[in-house]
């Protein structure tokens, strides 16, 4: 029996999801910043103690795969850590980036300053032809420019480069030629062709100075990851989480890609979840320790967001459909001094100094800091007990930074705090549900993160959910969900199509049916490199149809491959139903004008997953999990509550609130009027009495 490994690197904590045949162990570290190769091995140390190993080495030569979500890609852009970048663009778009909605493009200033841009002549028609040629001298003279002015990184996005990247490349062989790897050093050459081969010149300029941006880090921490695996005596590659629903070895992932991918694998773990429980529409919510990610799954399925927007730099790289806020654990309350409104986020206090009741100096209010001064949370049992907290230095907090700006007592302003930050996160579900003109009485909620069982009662009450499902995995859900990935790339080509390719034009049946035939061949030699054979490859197809260069639907093919005109006819045919026309807003199969097309091929290659097993139900005896009672000032009120040991309580027990469970790794609050049972998953679902 081999061990997977899943490791999730948050802003505050790291967490560890470790599993050998039917046993699983939950790991919680705290995040090192400074250098986030330190927490990720710290978290599998701790994993092989848990298992009663010798040491890390011993469990990694015994391990099947290791999968890492990492917040290195969000911190860099945050933290604004990136390199010095010089950017290459066509003349007379410095200023705008090719960015129509202004004459400036947000990325001036962040990513890269106005002087480190420069412009060179040479154009590609419309066409996809060379309107007008480049000079190498120029190229040469502003290349130099740019690295004596400190550029560390030579981005380079020309106009209509995803056309034809010939100028591109042409540009990259130039700099390589004037100055080979031994002068060039550290310095690295980024295409945005290379990137990606969608369309939208601003879109790619954007999402390529992300890349460039966050590449430094990814090489530093990423590599180093995977090194010190390979000097452990672990056998296999590191599998990187990717933003795009599955991982990747360091190699085969782009900077960019590792932007939000915990989030994204704790997607894809709330979508196994709904599939085991047959539910088809969900509200997923994460709460962390910095941020609450809420996201939704609609008839079985999440969607996808084609331009999201990084820091608000709007990209053109696909991600699954989340909505971030800044309402978590770890989020400063603040009061408007001339309003007296209160407001929970979006600054984190983080893990360093983190909450005032950490004791490590934070001396800002916080959600946790209110939640034990309400006492929600105990003190004693944080982190199983393995990290105290300070009730004095919270008191002190709320007392100093909300209770005294309010005129109220400190139980008072910290109920205030709990009720902002469940009226923010669910204001932000109602938003959710209203865009795709849902109910919200007709989802159930999925709450995890460390932070979700203490809130998620009273956010489903708020909005009008009925029924909330925590997991035995919530404080560890990102890593969780990253067990259930499989290594998968995805190739897309933008083929050229004529106004009426549905009309099944020849030339179009052939260019569709090319693209598809090239990104298979492409992606089956990729996974050979990987050690996969042909016929463990399975492939989707799906093809995004756009107006302009805004993105209007994403279909899935019906069948995973265009071997004939047949096949291309079937696409067609499922492109221009009722359903994907309604979707489009354009005219439907008559007119079959699609203006712009992206064939996207995904390839799932398939690595080791934990299988949740069942377990028989007993007669409900919550009394044997019952640890004490502790007074909790509930929002209607304060009672002696009691407290109850999550990981005694077995299937078919029943807890009746007012209540608190309480496990090594997560907190729940169960208000009057609400029960918590235990189902044959051993997870806790949340409901009226």
């Amino acid at each position: 029996m081999r061990y997977t490994i899943d490791i999730d690197t948050g802003s505050t904590f790291t967490d560890g999801f470790f599993s050998c045949g039917d046993r699983v162990e939950r790991v919680k570290v705290e995040t090192t910043p400074h250098d986030l190769t330190v927490c990720f091995m710290g978290c599998i140390e701790e994993g092989s103690r848990r298992f009663g190993l010798r040491s890390a080495m011993e469990l990694l030569k015994q391990t099947a795969v290791v999968r890492f979500s990492s917040t290195v890609g969000t911190n860099s852009v945050i933290q604004k850590t990136g390199p010095k970048l010089g950017l290459i663009v066509s003349e007379g778009f410095e200023d705008s980036l090719y960015d129509a909605d202004g004459p400036r493009s947000p990325a001036l200033d962040f990513l890269v300053a106005r002087d480190m841009v420069a412009g060179i002549a040479g154009e590609i028609g419309a066409a996809g032809r060379e309107a007008a040629p480049l000079h190498d001298e120029e190229i040469k003279r502003v290349t130099r420019r740019l690295l004596e002015e400190g550029a560390r990184v030579i981005v380079v996005s020309l106009r209509r480069s995803a056309l034809n990247p010939v100028h591109e490349r042409r540009v990259k062989e130039i700099i390589r030629q004037e100055y080979p790897t031994h002068y060039l050093g550290t310095v690295t050459v980024l295409l945005a062709s290379e990137l990606t081969s969608r369309p939208g010149d601003a879109l790619r300029t954007n999402g390529v100075l992300l890349n460039a941006y966050l590449h430094k880090d990814m090489v530093k921490y990423l590599y180093k990851a995977d090194e010190d695996l390979r000097l452990l005596a672990y056998p296999r590659p590191l599998l990187v989480v990717h933003s795009q629903l599955g991982a990747a070895r360091v190699a085969r992932t782009t900077a960019i890609s590792t932007c939000d991918a915990g989030p994204a694998a704790a997607m894809v773990g709330s979508a196994s979840m709904s599939r085991l429980y047959g539910l088809a529409d969900v509200v997923a919510m994460e709460i962390g320790g910095t941020t609450c990610d809420v996201g939704l799954i609609v008839g079985g399925s999440y969607s996808y967001h084609p331009e999201p927007r990084v820091q608000g730099i709007p990209v053109n790289l696909p991600v699954v459909d989340l909505a971030s806020i800044g309402s978590a654990g770890g989020s400063i309350v603040r009061v408007d001094p001339a309003s007296k409104r209160l407001e929970v986020g979006p600054i984190s206090a983080g893990a360093r100094p983190g909450p005032a009741c950490f004791d490590l100096g934070g001396t800002q209010a916080t959600a946790l800091d209110a939640d034990v001064v309400l006492g929600y949370v105990n003190p004693d049992y944080f982190l199983g007990g393995r990290k105290r907290l300070n009730r004095q230095r919270a008191e002190r907090a709320i007392r100093e930074r909300v209770a005294a700006p309010l005129g109220v007592s400190v139980e008072e302003a910290a109920r205030r705090v709990r009720r902002q930050f469940a009226a923010q996160v669910g204001e932000r579900i109602e938003q959710a549900l209203a865009e795709k003109g849902r109910a919200a009485v007709d989802f159930a909620l999925f709450s995890y993160g460390g932070s979700g069982g203490l809130f998620c009662a009273d956010i489903a009450r708020r909005v009008g959910i009925g029924k909330v499902y925590t997991f035995v995995y919530s404080s560890v859900f990102g890593a969780f969900g990253s067990s259930t990935m499989d290594i998968v790339h995805q190739y897309e080509r933008s083929p050229r199509l004529g106004p009426r390719w549905a009309a099944a034009n020849p030339a179009d049946i052939e260019a569709l049916g090319e693209a598809a035939t090239e990104m298979r061949r492409v992606a089956l030699r990729d996974a050979q490199g990987e050690g996969f054979e042909a016929g463990q490859v399975s492939f989707a197809l799906e093809l995004e149809l756009r107006e302009g260069d805004k993105a209007a639907s994403i279909v899935r093919s019906p069948k995973a491959s265009l071997a004939d005109e047949e096949d291309v006819l079937t696409l067609c045919e499922a492109l221009l139903s009722e359903q994907a026309a309604a979707r489009l807003g354009t005219p439907g199969a008559e007119e079959g004008i699609v203006p712009l097309a992206i064939l996207r091929l995904v390839a799932t290659c398939p690595v080791p997953h934990h299988t949740l097993l069942e377990h028989a139900a007993g007669a409900s005896d919550p009394a044997k999990a019952l640890k004490g009672s502790r007074l909790v000032h509930w929002d209607e009120g304060s009672v002696e509550t009691p407290v109850y040991e999550r990981r005694l309580l077995g299937c078919g027990d029943v807890v009746a609130g007012p209540a608190i469970v309480e496990a090594e790794d997560s907190t729940y609050a169960i208000p009057a009027g609400r029960k918590y049972s235990v189902d044959k998953y051993l997870n806790g679902v949340i409901e009226e009495s």
